[in-house]
């Protein structure tokens, strides 16, 4: 099994045979929904109300694999993309972890979003990036844009 998130580049053919599992990723919107590049900015800069991440097979085209689990949350009227992107990420960390310890099993997209795996590399992983967020003060203040109501 291969993973990758966010990656925007499209893998060859003659790789994405290799994996006997496949390869999958992670993909901030609900697809099919701003497919390729800066799908957060772009929900953000559409004054879009809602989001989401997805978690999708690779295949030759651009973010237009099958998605395996997906799940849809609120975008808050102030909220900058830097605050959306960390809000998604720790979302796509849990998605992928449900994805990937269940990868054989065909019921994966029975699965309903609010299944919450705590895999202690996810813990170990979001702890880490709290810590360094707190040190550094990365609130995303930069990507601030003012949304249409």
């Amino acid at each position: 099994l291969v993973c990758v998130v966010s990656y925007g580049v499209i893998l060859p053919k003659s790789f994405l045979k290799i994996p006997p599992l496949g390869c999958i990723n992670v993909h901030p919107s609900m697809l099919p929904k701003y497919r390729g590049p800066a799908p957060i900015q772009r929900a953000i800069l559409n004054g879009d109300k809602e989001t989401g991440v997805s978690i999708m097979y690779l295949d030759a085209g651009m973010d237009s694999g099958d998605v395996i689990l997906q799940e849809k949350v609120e975008i808050g009227d102030d909220e900058t993309t830097g605050e959306l992107w960390n809000r998604l990420s720790g979302i796509g960390a849990r998605l992928l972890t449900k994805v990937v310890k269940n990868i054989e099993d065909i019921s994966i997209c029975n699965l309903t979003s609010k299944d919450v795996v705590r895999h202690p590399l996810v813990q170990r992983i979001v702890k880490a990036y709290e810590e360094y967020e707190s040190k550094n003060d990365t609130k995303g203040d930069r990507f601030k844009d003012k949304r249409r109501k």
